[in-house]
């Protein structure tokens, strides 16, 4: 017992909070990276164009690059306890939403608008606001190797994303990156 008391009194949970954030911004970074990996997946299941296709991607991307100084915003009225849920509820209706989706239409406002505003909300900008008041004497070292995740993410979910389409298809795909997300 007393074994136990030394070591609780030892670890920083800094270092907890630290594994979380570097998690979530890796599966965060893997699946807006993956977006390419379902593009051809979209344009053969909806038989579209590769321009309407790829307009998924840059609605997201817009959505995210505006909603961001609101969702900034959001973070210091709201304690992130409050938002991680949120935006976890909203990554996890988008994905699933869109792997539903039966008209390329859907897929804009389930994932590029829906999905991107949860994945928004837990991108690197509230990972910073959560890590660094852990490690203010080693705030920038520890903000850099958090943000390692978003390349993790690129090299470990992206293949696994086109393992995942190729093998059981677009549609369930989705779904595993929405629920993996959420738990994150």
């Amino acid at each position: 017992m007393a074994l136990i008391a030394s070591v609780r009194r030892r670890l920083h949970y800094g270092w907890v909070i630290f594994g979380l954030t570097f998690t979530n911004l890796t599966i965060e970074g893997g699946a807006k990276n993956s977006q390419p990996v379902f593009l051809v997946a979209l344009q053969n299941s909806f038989q579209s164009s590769a321009t309407a296709t790829s307009a998924i991607i840059s609605m997201s991307g817009l959505v995210g690059a505006f909603s961001s100084p609101f969702l900034g915003r959001v973070l210091d009225r709201l304690e992130l306890r409050f938002l991680f849920p949120l935006a976890g509820l909203l990554i996890l209706v988008g994905w699933l939403a869109s792997s539903f989706a039966s008209d390329l239409w859907q897929l804009f406002i389930f994932y590029g608008v829906i999905a991107t505003l949860g994945q928004t909300a837990v991108s690197s900008f509230s990972a910073t606001a959560n890590l660094a008041p852990w490690f203010p004497r080693s705030r920038g070292g520890m903000l850099g190797l958090a943000d390692s995740g978003n390349p993790t993410g690129q090299a470990v979910v992206t293949p696994l994303a086109q393992l995942i389409v190729s093998t059981i298809g677009w549609r369930a795909a989705y779904q595993i990156f929405g629920l993996a997300f959420f738990l994150v």
